[in-house]
């Protein structure tokens, strides 16, 4: 009977200890970064309830000793990127996005397929710019906050102050008398031939 009494203790203690052990292992919901659960990167030293379903990361990130909430969608980050600037979640982008070193001053990008959007860092402050990569002939550079590319086509050996959007070209170009004159392309999109400088006019096809 002592030895049955004995027996059934020790097995007791055993799964006593086996649940212990399982609930040291698993934990249960806190307050803390967990680390295996979440994408890799710095922001785990300064952020906290951190959750990660797959595609969106949710944190409480400090700046000044306050903390604020801020996500990220983390999906086409590169791999153990990701950092806390100033409460805000931020990463550089994968390999996905547009080649350039632009990637080593701008983060939380985002590519529509003709159109690259990221927040880059000038004097220590990020903001929001973007560049209609289509005519980008050259990789692409962070320039004092602006994404910036060498635009394709001869008018830019003869062209200043060359600026586009998703509708057209402006530029100051020279004349054939060596004046400058202010030009627009309108629909550059379309154009897939060379972009020409005809005596102070941007003109798609070359110069007739």
């Amino acid at each position: 009977m002592g030895k049955g009494i004995w027996r059934n203790a020790h097995v007791l203690t055993v799964m006593v200890g086996f649940i212990a052990l399982i609930i040291l292992c698993t934990g249960s919901p806190s307050n803390d970064v967990w680390a295996q659960d979440l994408p890799g990167g710095s922001y785990q030293r300064t952020c906290r309830n951190c959750t990660a379903d797959g595609t969106t990361l949710r944190c409480e990130c400090s700046w000044k000793s306050q903390y604020s909430s801020t996500s990220l969608n983390y999906t086409k980050c590169q791999d153990g990127s990701i950092w806390n600037e100033k409460s805000k979640l931020m990463c550089t982008p994968g390999s996905d996005f547009p080649a350039g070193s632009y990637k080593q001053t701008c983060g939380n990008c985002s590519d529509d397929g003709s159109r690259l959007t990221c927040q880059c860092k000038y004097k220590g402050n990020y903001s929001t710019t973007s560049l209609w990569y289509g005519l980008c002939e050259s990789q692409i550079w962070n320039q004092n906050g602006k994404l910036k590319c060498d635009p394709r086509g001869s008018f830019k050996r003869s062209c200043g102050s060359i600026d586009w959007n998703e509708f057209r070209i402006q530029a100051v170009c020279k004349t054939k008398k060596g004046k400058t004159s202010g030009t627009t392309l309108n629909n550059w999109i379309g154009c897939f031939g060379d972009i020409a400088n005809c005596d102070g006019h941007l003109n798609c096809g070359g110069c007739p």
